[in-house]
């Protein structure tokens, strides 16, 4: 049965064929583009996200409700705006993607670059977590059928959900991001949703970000058209 991931310089988009592989890190797992989401200034943390641009967090949407502070680099700002994904299911967690902005920008370095690639089963790719226990965790992309076969509440679409094998989701990690490399640089690829056993390596499931490209790329500099109002949430 699976269980629910959740407790409760900006970027440039990617074109052109590549091969994508496996992360090697080139900076310490606990790195400060990836952040720690929770309902009070210094309360534990609910959920991650990352930073990809001065003033904006992707997560899970699963995480909007609970995400009141972002805890970047040890410093804690406020969220003042919250938008889902507008093809959102919280029931199937379909489109399980969400845009959180900050009081004020912040100092810290945004996460390099989005991959909006579709990434193909058979992929090697990378786990980021920043919760409780913050590592990193080698995994491989599967076939959208090993995480039906795991899924207690709905069917796994393989157009906007990704199925690894070995990432190790723990409580605090909903919304940690999943890299591969593309021309040896990192690209954040998905957001983590859900997975059959926490804390410890198996099935796991990601939003794919290229099934957001859409959504995303409004954040982006120079941005094409205003963020979306439509699906906001309200205070």
């Amino acid at each position: 049965m699976a269980a629910l991931v959740l407790l409760v310089t900006a970027l440039t988009t990617i074109s052109g064929a590549s091969t994508l592989s496996q992360v090697k890190l080139t900076e310490p797992p606990g790195r400060g583009n990836i952040v720690l989401l929770s309902q009070t200034e210094r309360g534990a943390p609910t959920c991650s996200g990352t930073l990809f641009a001065r003033e904006y967090i992707v997560t899970s949407a699963q995480c909007v409700k609970n995400a009141e502070w972002a805890t970047i680099d040890g410093t804690p700002v406020q969220i003042i705006e919250k938008t889902t994904h507008p093809s959102y299911d919280a029931t199937q967690l379909a489109y399980d993607v969400a845009v959180l902005g900050l009081r004020k920008p912040t100092k810290q370095r945004p996460f390099p670059k989005f991959g909006f690639e579709f990434i193909e089963p058979g992929t090697m790719v990378t786990s980021l977590r920043n919760g409780t226990h913050p590592l990193s965790s080698a995994a491989k992309v599967q076939p959208i059928a090993d995480c039906d076969n795991t899924n207690s509440f709905s069917s796994a679409n393989q157009n906007n959900t990704m199925c690894v094998a070995d990432a190790t989701i723990c409580f605090g990690d909903a919304g940690s991001p999943l890299i591969a490399l593309k021309d040896d640089h990192e690209v954040l690829v998905g957001i983590s949703s859900w997975t059959r056993t926490m804390c410890s390596p198996s099935i796991s499931a990601y939003a794919r970000l290229s099934a957001a490209r859409d959504f995303l790329e409004v954040y982006l500099e120079p941005r094409r058209t205003p963020p979306p109002n439509s699906h906001r949430v309200p205070y």
